[in-house]
């Protein structure tokens, strides 16, 4: 749940810094979990500080009333559960960062709770559709493409290009098997017009479109048929009928950690004639 504005009446403010910078605070509401030690909560905290987050506050009913991982008043606490609907037995997890960031770790914070319900026993499909075309770039201040800049966008959603690219959404899907993605495809774009307004609207000039994907519009000239597809993960795949933890355990010959092959020992060091061919140099930093 979205409770950048709800947690405003805590006057917080660390909450309010982040809101005031344009970030958002995601909630995950627990449900039967206010018997969760302190011991747990801190996991739930270290967890999230692990995986690039600044850590998750918590919120809970206690014998002596609501508490929190923040200096918040118990009766606000309280206004917070019964404004919103919130049972008394559930812990509240919120997580403030930028608005994709915070997404991405409450969704993490999901998997990471929701661990020992899963039935491994049973196979649960899913399609993941309607993924929007474009996301914001903080950094640079422009469109991105969510995908890559070759996907289409649904044919009802056209017209919002020039006036809400973000609400655009995309001929994308995924299909995700007990909660991993073994499979991703997409609709091109196989209309010329319509791909030099995508390369546009993420601020690529005339220069670099035509330098870049000059060959491929040029094709599109002569006219292509729509066309999709979709690529399978058949590695990851084979690891979920067989139970297995990591994609390590069904592959032939994994890499380590180090990315090194322990069966032909690769990367290998290269001989100097063949970077000097590449135009190659290493420079060692002191």
């Amino acid at each position: 749940m979205d409770f950048t504005d709800i947690v405003k009446k805590f006057n917080s403010n660390i909450l309010n810094d982040i809101i005031e910078n344009n970030g958002k605070i995601k909630g995950l509401v627990l449900p039967e979990s206010s018997r969760y030690s302190r011991k747990i909560l801190e996991n739930v905290n270290n967890y999230i500080r692990e995986i690039g987050g600044k850590g998750a506050v918590w919120i809970k009913k206690a014998e002596s009333g609501f508490k929190s991982s923040l200096k918040i008043k118990p009766e606000k606490l309280k206004n917070f559960y019964k404004e919103n609907e919130i049972n008394k037995n559930d812990i509240v997890f919120l997580i403030g960062d930028t608005s994709s960031q915070s997404l991405f770790l409450t969704g993490k914070l999901r998997e990471y709770l929701g661990k020992e319900l899963i039935d491994k026993d049973k196979l649960e499909f899913l399609w993941i559709v309607d993924f929007p075309l474009f996301s914001y770039n903080e950094d640079e201040k422009r469109l991105d493409s969510n995908h890559h800049p070759f996907t289409s966008p649904k044919l009802e959603d056209i017209e919002k290009l020039d006036s809400e690219p973000l609400n655009v959404k995309s001929i994308a899907y995924d299909l995700v098997l007990n909660g991993v993605e073994i499979g991703g495809g997409s609709r091109r774009i196989n209309d010329i017009k319509l791909q030099r307004k995508v390369f546009k609207l993420l601020e690529l000039t005339d220069e670099e479109i035509d330098e870049k994907f000059g060959f491929f519009l040029n094709a599109l000239k002569f006219g292509a048929p729509p066309h999709l597809g979709i690529a399978f993960g058949l590695d990851r795949i084979i690891m979920l009928l067989l139970g297995e933890e990591s994609i390590r355990e069904v592959i032939a010959f994994p890499k380590t950690t180090s990315s090194l092959c322990l069966l032909t020992g690769s990367p290998s060091k290269v001989p100097e004639k063949q970077l000097s061919e590449l135009g190659v140099k290493f420079i060692e930093q002191e």
